[in-house]
């Protein structure tokens, strides 16, 4: 039976890892990625309701836990399926948007939160119930749990390629079901094998008919849908996220259009990734019948120089890649990340896309763009990066999200990629207040002063219409013929320049007129020695996004939340920076809802007896100090691993197995505070020096091949990670021998500061950056030594 209790552990955990995973998906496509963030950060509180509830009602459930365990294997399983099932009902169906302005809804939120909240509470409850029933054998079954939920890291990155994520939730609905079915006592065979045929056959209709997912009404792709005749001719599944192809006869390409353009507005097709708009498909006859793009700003720089070669990172659908090709540029390289959206380009829309792969002088890339600029040799005359922003804003949705491709140090390497005479363009969206286009600005000027240039103006030009502004990087001084060239490109579009050296304030307000022009002003004080001053008076946060604290859409400060609460009332003050809004809403409501979970229990166990401080302290500095490193390990291997997905899978894969070793060798260890000392000792040191050397020691090496990549990551993190689990087991065993009636408190204790370390770790690397959350969990692990723990 022990066997099986072990690989049922092991089943439940990888399910529940996996059902995180693929549900940070379906969210992040149904409503978007901040959403998602908070409802699995407080689904997760389950792990520590589980404690709760064990240390109020253990004697009863541990006397009948042959009979309860399989039951909640069911009910993990069951539950996963149904509740995705029931939160796209209507009664269900929460929209972010709508939360601050519509009362309904913050119903929904709660009944949205217990829904998800069940599966995760029904597996950490089977899972804590084994942990406190058999606690001498902790240091195996913590090695089954760990490796288990690594394995579960795997399954929705590889079943990603070929399933849409409600039929990966079906398919990890069985997992728990069958460590169920695996553990039945024989008293109950009969009846519970039916419930366990019931379970499957009920999960297999949901694989086969697998639910519709509603997305939110304010999400591009919905908008889309809505317009006459539009279709979905594609829909593909991705690691990325899901596909979706649209079409329409009244859909047109007309990206923010120079007022002086006569010509057809072509019908394309758009592309959508979890429902955000990705980009249009154009042929480059189109661009050649056209000359679309020539009447946005983002022609500038072809006004400019006619480049021998051009670089596009991020190339998206092929827009810039097929404006190159209309222009006969002799080289043109597109580089594209997304592992699924480059073959659908290369294979199922080449027609539409005329074939970019067929063209001699086009050489597409699917790799990571900043990997690309680390690992490539050329030299390019022209650079254009993605487009940032969008049309109306986005409200601060993505404020969560890392872009490493508009961090300082990018643009730094960006532009030692430049020829002599090479330009850099990039293109935003206007904003007001202003935002984008100054951090766009402040990065800019900051790069060139790392550059050596003291005066940044003679490299930047700029100019704006009614709705973009494009600015160019010189690697050269822009010079009087390139100024003239300004001047007669913005006069043909009747746009406005807005940067060049030597501009008049009557010249950048001519054409698209501004009432207020202080983005004038605030752009001088920028280039200017009077940067610092500026950045700290602004009211948004417009410093340049760093590797170390990458969040480029994150622009609200704090301390002026309230200060855009009282200006622009409750209800809309939010909209400024919704997702880092939500972020600390999440925060506030997990701490309240841990301290009651944390707090309960003691209403029975007694507030006195035994060693509840060190107790607390020990669990609570474990699970936020390995939480801490788990969030940090995955953000900075986003740009390491170039996939999402595939980031978070070999971090939690890697990380939670070397742990379960750990855990497995624990068993060895004979209880000792010396030893324990050491072991914590050796993880605190670690950090400190992860904290110096690890970002460093990735960047350095991220050019290299993916198979030498995961070696060095691998040999990096299976030290830290191998003695990180050896302290959950080593408390456990210390509470069986000492005070064995507070284990599922503790469990509760670290399931609780587990969840709250995701948030607080998140809003430490923003505010931070990521080396202080090193420095965080090297702190939580140091304050473990003074649990009076032996």
């Amino acid at each position: 039976m022990d066997k099986k209790i072990n690989i049922s552990i092991g089943l439940v955990s990888s399910s529940v890892i996996a059902f995180q995973l693929v549900l940070l998906q379906i969210l992040e496509f149904t409503q978007w990625y901040h959403f998602a963030y908070m409802i699995i950060s407080i689904a997760l509180l389950g792990f520590g309701a589980s404690g709760t509830i064990i240390s109020l009602f253990s004697k009863r459930l541990l006397k009948n836990i042959g009979f309860i365990l399989p039951i909640l294997m069911f009910l993990c399983g069951l539950s996963m399926t149904i509740v995705l099932m029931l939160s796209q009902t209507e009664f269900f169906r929460f929209d972010t948007y709508l939360f601050f302005s519509a009362d309904n809804q913050v119903f929904k939120l709660v009944a949205v939160y217990i829904l998800y909240f069940l599966p995760f509470f029904f597996g950490a409850l089977a899972i804590g119930l084994v942990f406190c029933y058999y606690p001498e054998k902790i240091g195996k079954l913590y090695f089954f749990n760990l490796v288990g939920s690594g394995i579960g890291g795997i399954i929705v990155p590889v079943l990603s390629l070929c399933l849409f994520p409600q039929q990966i939730v079906s398919i990890i609905s069985f997992i728990p079901i069958v460590g169920g079915l695996m553990i039945i006592p024989k008293k109950y065979n009969k009846i519970y094998s039916l419930i366990g045929i019931f379970s499957i056959i009920t999960v297999t209709i949901f694989f086969f008919n697998p639910v519709q997912l509603n997305i939110s009404q304010f999400k591009s792709l919905k908008k889309t849908l809505s317009l006459p005749e539009s279709k979905v001719i594609l829909k593909k599944s991705s690691p990325y996220g899901t596909i979706h192809v649209v079409s329409s006869p009244v859909i047109r390409y007309a990206p923010c259009l120079s007022l002086n353009y006569t010509g057809n507005t072509p019908v394309t097709d758009l592309v959508f990734i979890n429902g955000n708009s990705c980009g249009a498909i154009l042929s480059p006859e189109i661009f050649k019948k056209t000359e679309i793009l020539d009447y946005t700003t983002r022609a500038l720089p072809y006004s400019l120089i006619k480049p021998n070669n051009v670089l596009i990172l991020n190339s998206g659908t092929g827009e810039e890649i097929s404006n190159a090709i209309s222009k006969n540029i002799p080289e043109i390289v597109g580089v594209e990340p997304n592992i699924t959206l480059f073959p659908l380009l290369k294979n199922e829309l080449a027609r539409e896309t005329g074939f970019l792969f067929d063209y001699q002088n086009v050489t597409m890339v699917n790799l990571n763009s900043r990997s690309f600029i680390a690992k490539d040799t050329s030299k390019y005359d022209l650079i254009i990066l993605p487009v940032v922003n969008s049309f109306g804003g986005n409200a601060g949705i993505d404020a969560l999200k890392e872009e490493y491709l508009f961090s300082k140090e990018s643009f730094i390497d960006i532009w030692n990629k430049l020829s002599y005479n090479g330009i850099l363009s990039i293109t935003c969206w206007l904003d007001y207040p202003a935002r984008y286009p100054l951090k766009i600005i402040s990065t800019i000027s900051e790069m060139l002063e790392y550059h050596g240039i003291k005066n940044p103006v003679h490299y930047i030009g700029a100019v704006r219409n009614w709705g973009t502004i494009t600015f160019i990087v010189k690697k050269s001084k822009i010079d009087v013929s390139d100024i003239k060239n300004i001047m007669d490109f913005c006069t043909k579009n009747y746009f406005d320049p807005v940067l060049f050296p030597g501009i008049s304030e009557k010249e950048r307000n001519k054409y698209n007129i501004l009432q207020d022009t202080l983005l004038f002003s605030h752009f001088d004080k920028i280039l200017s020695t009077d940067r610092q001053n500026f950045y700290s008076e602004y009211l948004f946060n417009i410093k340049p996004a760093t590797d170390n604290q990458p969040f480029f859409n994150q622009f609200l400060k704090l301390k002026n939340f309230f200060y855009f609460k009282k200006i622009l009332g409750s209800r809309n003050a939010p909209f400024i920076e919704t997702a880092y809004i939500f972020l600390i809403f999440t925060l506030i409501q997990i701490i309240f809802l841990a301290l009651i979970l944390i707090i309960v229990p003691l209403l029975r166990l007694g507030w006195n007896s035994g060693n509840k401080l060190g107790t607390l302290l020990y669990f609570g500095g474990i699970g936020i100090g390995y939480m801490f490193i788990e969030i940090v390990l995955i953000q900075r291997t986003l740009l390491y691993f170039d996939k999402p997905l595939f980031s978070v899978a070999v971090v939690l894969c890697i990380m939670l197995i070397f742990s379960g070793i750990g855990s497995y060798y624990s068993i060895k260890i004979k209880q000792n505070k010396r030893k324990l000392f050491f072991i914590i000792g050796v993880i605190v040191l670690l950090l400190l020096i992860y904290s110096v050397l690890f970002t460093v020691i990735l960047k350095n090496t991220v050019e290299l091949s993916i198979i030498f990549k995961l070696i060095i990551f691998i040999i990096l993190i299976a030290p830290l990670s191998f003695f990180m689990g050896m302290p959950f087991p080593l408390g456990i065993k210390y509470l069986s021998l000492n005070n064995k009636n507070i284990i599922p408190w503790a469990w509760g204790i670290n399931g609780c500061f587990s969840v709250v370390s995701t948030v607080l770790a998140t809003i430490i690397a923003i505010e931070a950056g990521f080396v202080m959350v090193f420095l965080f969990a090297a702190l939580a692990y140091f304050l473990t030594l003074f649990s009076k723990f032996k």
